[in-house]
């Protein structure tokens, strides 16, 4: 798994876990039990497969110029 990959999952997974405290009291973890960091994990990984695939496929050209903010 690339680095990039792993801290995009890693965000996620924290992201899920600040919810679940803000929503339902910290120390709850409603709704985030080792399902959801599974498909959180699986979908990282799809997510970053498909884009592989359709770089290879298709040219992607920014229409705006935001990319320096986000890099």
């Amino acid at each position: 798994m690339k680095k990039k990959a792993f801290y995009t999952e890693l965000a996620y997974l924290f992201g899920m876990i600040i919810m679940s405290f803000a929503f339902f009291g910290f120390g709850v973890f409603e709704g985030v039990k080792p399902g959801t960091v599974i498909c959180a994990l699986i979908n990282g990984t799809l997510i970053g497969w498909f884009t592989r695939q359709l770089e290879k496929i298709f040219e992607f050209k920014n229409k705006f110029a935001l990319e320096k903010y986000f890099r």
